[in-house]
């Protein structure tokens, strides 16, 4: 008889923080970065361990967009520094 894991799409996650709980998401910060997840898409959340299965899909999808947001976040916050440091440079000359 085929015993089916229920767990087989799902990935086992070391989070740093549990940031908030929300009817229908959690907040976690994982490596650092902070994304939201679909609570039907998490098993197992072990608070006291910092551990939760989830689903492997949405993982990937979350954090990859959670990264590349901040990656331009950072992109965007570099540009203004340099454009005031100009200005700064201006108005001294």
């Amino acid at each position: 008889m085929f015993n089916k894991d229920p767990l087989h799409y799902h990935t086992k996650i070391k989070f740093d923080q549990l940031l908030e709980k929300r009817e229908k998401a959690l907040w976690f910060e994982i490596n650092g970065v902070k994304t939201w997840m679909p609570k039907k898409c998490c098993k197992l959340l072990n608070e006291d361990e910092k551990t939760v299965y989830i689903w492997t899909k949405v993982l990937e999808s979350n954090m990859m967009k959670a990264r590349e947001y901040i990656r331009n976040l950072n992109k965007d916050n570099l540009n203004k520094d340099n454009l005031n440091k100009e200005k700064q440079k201006k108005l001294v000359n």
